[in-house]
């Protein structure tokens, strides 16, 4: 009994630290830089941006640097300041908290319940990926965070576009296009093979493939439509026969069934509380953490 009880109170011992996190009040109204990264020009301009925004929208941005997380995870320790400060309206919860850790390389996104539908994970993650860490990465701090949270409140307030990408719905009408070509074109081109593979002479095809090569490029360019005209003449003519034998040629008629038969059979059918100023908002850890 006794070891298990030095075994319980030695858990508590090294466990003790993780809870004995210390976490500050803001020293400002939106900008608290316990890091000592920023100077005053540049911890005002992000002030004045900020509160500029907050007048605009009502949404409350946060922004927060530190030297260490004393061995707390970037996720809790973001949650747990999101709580002690309220940041954001009470009912509205429209708060957010760019949190970044010095030592730790850490930083983290925590969104508010009320603004997960205008920046989620995904988002958020992305802004700390692609603008903030590259910049932080240089020892840009201020770039770093000037630059991500442009991009957060381009995203809160719909105005960043998500970047167009392709699919199979781009190519739809260009399918339908088609598709209504191949209905009107084909049975024509249908009818002139079978027109020409019943003939017993080859030479009104080279005068069609003349015809339309003049028409399209010229005497030159005639003379080469002609020989694939007389080409085509032939080898349809010589294989008409056989191809009708194999049913394949029965499509080419003009009475019902056949091609048309064959091929519409098969496819007609179917078918305010707070310290600091803050307004007692809350958040559930939504957003994203990474490091640099």
């Amino acid at each position: 009994m006794e070891k298990i009880l030095v075994f319980i109170l030695g858990l508590f011992i090294l466990a003790k630290p993780a809870f004995a996190v210390s976490y500050p009040s803001p020293t400002g109204n939106l900008v608290s830089d316990f890091a000592n990264i920023l100077s005053s020009d540049q911890k005002h301009t992000l002030e004045n941006n900020l509160l500029a925004f907050e007048q605009k929208t009502s949404i409350q941005i946060v922004v927060v640097t530190i030297k260490s997380l004393e061995g707390d995870t970037i996720e809790n320790y973001a949650v747990k300041l999101f709580e002690n400060w309220k940041i954001g309206q009470k009912g509205k919860d429209n708060g957010l908290l760019l949190l970044v850790a010095i030592d730790d390389h850490k930083l983290k996104i925590e969104v508010g319940y009320g603004l997960e539908g205008q920046l989620n994970d995904a988002k958020a993650g992305d802004i700390i990926r692609n603008t903030i860490s590259p910049e932080f990465k240089n020892g840009n701090y201020y770039q770093g965070i000037t630059n991500g949270l442009e991009r957060i409140e381009s995203n809160l307030t719909g105005e960043e576009k998500t970047p167009a990408k392709t699919d199979s719905n781009a190519f739809a009408p260009i399918l339908i296009m088609l598709g209504i070509l191949g209905w009107f074109v084909l049975p024509i081109l249908v009818y002139v093979a079978a027109f020409f593979g019943r003939s017993k002479h080859i030479w009104p095809g080279g005068l069609v493939g003349l015809i339309i090569g003049i028409i399209i490029g010229g005497l030159i360019a005639g003379v080469f439509g002609g020989l694939i005209g007389l080409f085509l003449d032939w080898i349809l003519s010589t294989n008409y026969q056989r191809l009708q034998k194999m049913g394949k040629a029965t499509g080419w008629r003009s009475t019902g069934g056949g091609f048309f038969g064959g091929w519409g059979s098969s496819h007609s059918s179917g078918s305010g509380g707070g310290f600091g100023g803050f307004g007692g908002g809350s958040s559930g850890g939504g957003g994203a953490s990474g490091s640099w």
